[in-house]
């Protein structure tokens, strides 16, 4: 038996959320797997039809779950992605030029020392595999890798590899207490080539 229910506490960025059911004196478990339409990400609000079952734990789960969303409600989404995808886009220009410039001063710095631009590198690709991975356990409801991994690896020297994921993948790229530390671990990490570079002088 198929039942309508309201989305609660979504979390788009983890893929999964609540539906509010009985005359919203109940909820049920939703993810996003669960959806028979990956086009339309689900919003606190939506109206969904679904049916009910439950997890291996006993927890009411919704599953085959449709949204039943109107034009208006489309539209607004809409006008939210569009503002974000412009605020993105002047987030990403920032960074390619910040990228520009480093990569600039690591080819700069490889008369004196070989490795660097390798060793960016090959952390740069590890960071973005962790990022990638973590994407996938959030879509997938896995264990997750924690923020502080994400940006210790940052701090090492990924944060090149993190910068590229964060924007293909769209992955923490909206969490601005993440951004914060992330901006942080950047910092540092230019404070310290330019340390260690000093000392070799």
């Amino acid at each position: 038996m198929r039942r309508i229910g309201t989305i609660i506490d979504w979390n788009d960025e983890k893929g999964f959320g609540f539906v509010l059911y009985d005359n919203k004196q109940k909820r049920a478990f939703v993810h996003i797997k669960a959806f028979n339409s990956q086009k339309i990400r689900p919003v606190n609000g939506d109206i969904i039809s679904y049916e009910l079952s439950r997890d291996s734990t006993g927890r009411d789960r919704a599953t085959n779950v449709g949204i039943k969303r109107s034009e208006n409600t489309i539209s607004v989404k809409h006008l939210v992605n569009s503002k974000r995808d412009i605020e993105e886009s002047g987030q990403g220009y920032f960074m390619k030029i910040i990228i520009a410039i480093f990569g600039a001063y690591l080819l700069f710095l490889t008369r004196s020392i070989p490795f660097i631009i390798p060793f960016y590198f090959i952390f740069g690709l590890i960071t973005y595999s962790m990022y990638s991975g973590d994407k996938d356990a959030a879509n997938n409801g896995e264990w997750r890798t924690s923020e502080s991994t994400l940006l210790m690896f940052g701090l090492i020297g990924g944060w090149i590899g993190a910068i590229f994921a964060q924007r293909k993948l769209r992955h923490k790229n909206r969490k601005m207490d993440f951004q914060f530390k992330f901006l942080i671990t950047v910092i540092l990490n230019w404070i310290g080539l330019v340390a260690y570079t000093t000392m070799l002088k």
